[in-house]
């Protein structure tokens, strides 16, 4: 889950399924204000094959994973979030198919001209996973 505290930091939690199939208490498992920003928020979430979170977000490189590990890092840094011309297109939905393969779909932004960029594009990322 992903939200924010009465003070404006954004994070994202866990909470683990009990005996009883109630929600367990909640592990922090990402601070997204600290990592990335007083203006980034998660916008996605989903969970890869091999337990991997991958979090779609608002920022240039919209795509954070996660490991089982907690150690987090940009998937694939300058490559996914910002077409020539145009700021940051932030994660709208993200989906696994077969393989390894993640579907995301990125936003229609507006670039500093006032012009439109293309719209809503999905994307099929390779993960290696």
């Amino acid at each position: 889950i992903s939200g924010e505290l009465e003070d404006g930091t954004r994070k994202v939690w866990s909470f683990p399924i009990t005996a009883e199939k109630t929600l367990g208490d909640p592990t922090e498992i990402y601070n997204t204000t600290l990592a990335l920003g007083s203006d980034a928020f998660v916008s996605a979430i989903t969970v890869a094959p091999d337990g991997a979170v991958m979090l779609g977000t608002n920022q240039g490189d919209p795509i954070v994973a996660i490991e089982p590990s907690g150690s987090a890092s940009v998937l694939y840094p300058g490559i996914l979030g910002q077409p020539d011309g145009f700021g940051p297109t932030p994660v709208v939905a993200m989906a696994w198919a077969p393989g390894g393969q993640l579907y995301v779909s990125l936003a229609k932004v507006v670039a500093d001209d006032g012009s439109d960029a293309p719209n809503m594009r999905l994307i099929r990322v390779n993960t290696r996973r």
